[in-house]
């Protein structure tokens, strides 16, 4: 091999001696990967911040709207108080009969959407493990999931801007099917972005986990801004759901700038081996791969990393389950006792923010810390436990609870909330960081890490379904 052929070629690693390792200007892959995280979760994150948007406006049974008085029949199952006149049509408040159904899906809108969500995002991401790894691979991925979910809330915005009093149910079925869709392309999204940032130095996946839980905080923001530009429902949602529009835009240019860095294509090359570095200042890192193509180099054993990861993976399941089971279905059900706060900003504030804000705390401190090690970070999970029984005994479902409230202070609540949050981004991030390490294939870590993100899900899944049952038990069980 002459010594010409040496210096290009990317087949063998000891060649890398005689590149020059680039840096990370300006943090530009560290960004973008935070950006990539935020993004990740922003459709969960914007649909159950907007809770009260969908149970209380569009699944209310009590809409005002304008109708024309001559088509209202006696025999209609409506009640009609006229409050003021135009011509010949009328503002009416109409009530539509209290079918079982739609009582249902608005008592339970938050673990139906959860499931809805969480469900075909575990699948896809499973799925995601039986094809390519490779970073152009999983980047036109990237790319097709955006696309995807910016269509998706077009379709939101436009039905914030129709009338849909008269067919609720059908639009809370409408709003699975998108909540199923979101999270379809969503759960290729998580697995994909996951497996590009385990190709670089353990504080770049942690960068992944910090955008998940800023994805939080942003929606969290998104809809407060929201609320205090127009307190009219259909005008906030114009509002929100425009703002994820807007980021997504921005993280699918970002993306498209971000396969030009050098930085990025030596630590691709590094992991990947067989792709060839092009050095500073040359075009593209590969030629166009199939997003969803399958290599004979690409399988790797899935059962010995099983049997390498099953602590970190249980323990990712436990630690995303209890975080489940109390956020958002409980949290959001927490009325205020104190009036430390005005009613309607109490859940956006201490429930969505908080534990957004929280979360994303205890992902940095995690990078910093890294304590405790992974043989003990199992117990540490199980000892959270605690807060499901904390969150119980608090002002949750006040109006038809039947267990008596112990927590009868906000403060505590806060307290506990912020805890809470904390010690889930923080064990949270530990077991994401632990999963690829002390692999001696570099390919594997990409999958090891995707198979991290899937634990997660599962997590969030079944304790989704838990989260039902306190429900029941809180407001029957005496």
């Amino acid at each position: 091999m002459s010594s010409k052929h040496n210096n290009e070629s990317i087949g063998d690693v000891t060649t890398l001696s005689s590149v020059e390792k680039p840096i990370d200007q300006w943090n530009m892959v560290k960004t973008i990967f935070i950006l990539h995280g935020i993004a990740a979760l922003l459709p969960w994150n914007m649909l159950i911040n907007a809770d009260s948007y969908f149970v209380d406006y569009k699944l209310s049974p009590n809409q005002t709207t304008m109708i024309d008085c001559m088509k209202v029949e006696w025999n209609q199952s409506v009640w009609c108080n006229q409050t003021s006149f135009e011509t010949n049509r009328t503002r009416v408040t109409i009530t539509l009969a209290h079918s079982p159904s739609l009582v249902n899906y608005r008592k339970n809108f938050l673990p139906y959407l959860s499931t809805a969500s969480k469900l075909p995002n575990i699948i896809f991401q499973l799925v995601n493990l039986l094809f390519s790894s490779r970073y152009k691979a999983s980047s036109n991925r990237l790319i097709f999931s955006y696309i995807i979910e910016i269509v998706l809330f077009i379709i939101i915005i436009v039905l914030a801007l129709i009338d849909t009093s008269s067919w609720p149910e059908i639009f809370f079925w409408v709003t699975i099917i998108i909540a199923i869709l979101f999270n379809t392309v969503n759960g290729i999204f998580q697995s994909s972005i996951y497996g590009i940032g385990a190709k670089f130095p353990i504080q770049y996946i942690n960068n992944i986990t910090l955008g998940f839980s800023f994805s939080g905080i942003i929606s969290a923001i998104f809809l407060i801004i929201s609320l205090l530009l127009s307190p009219e429902p259909k005008v906030a949602a114009l509002y929100y759901f425009s703002f994820a529009i807007i980021f997504m835009v921005i993280c699918v240019f970002n993306e498209f700038i971000v396969r030009k860095n050098n930085y990025l294509k030596y630590n691709i090359h590094l992991s990947e081996n067989d792709v060839q570095l092009e050095l500073p200042m040359q075009s593209k890192i590969v030629s166009y791969q199939n997003p969803f193509s399958v290599s004979e180099n690409d399988l790797v054993n899935h059962t010995q990393l099983n049997s390498e990861h099953d602590k970190n993976g249980f323990g990712a399941i436990v630690v995303h389950e209890v975080q489940e089971i109390l956020f958002p279905a409980v949290q959001a059900g927490i009325r205020p006792l104190n009036s430390l706060i005005d009613d309607k900003f109490f859940a956006p504030v201490f429930c969505f923010l908080f534990f957004n804000l929280f979360q994303t705390i205890g992902n940095y401190v995690a990078e910093r810390t890294m304590i405790p090690n992974r043989n003990q970070l199992i117990i540490w999970v199980l000892c959270r436990s605690v807060f499901i029984p904390f969150f119980l005994f608090c002002n949750y479902l006040p109006d038809k609870r039947v267990w008596p409230i112990f927590i009868n202070h906000d403060l505590i609540y806060i307290i506990g909330s912020a805890l809470m949050a904390f010690t889930s981004g923080y064990l949270s991030a530990l077991g994401i960081m632990y999963a690829p390490q002390n692999l001696s294939n570099k390919k594997q870590a990409s999958t090891a890490a995707m198979m991290a993100s899937a634990a997660v899900i599962i997590g969030i899944l079944f304790g989704v379904q838990f989260s039902i049952v306190l429900r029941h038990m809180v407001t029957t069980l005496t």
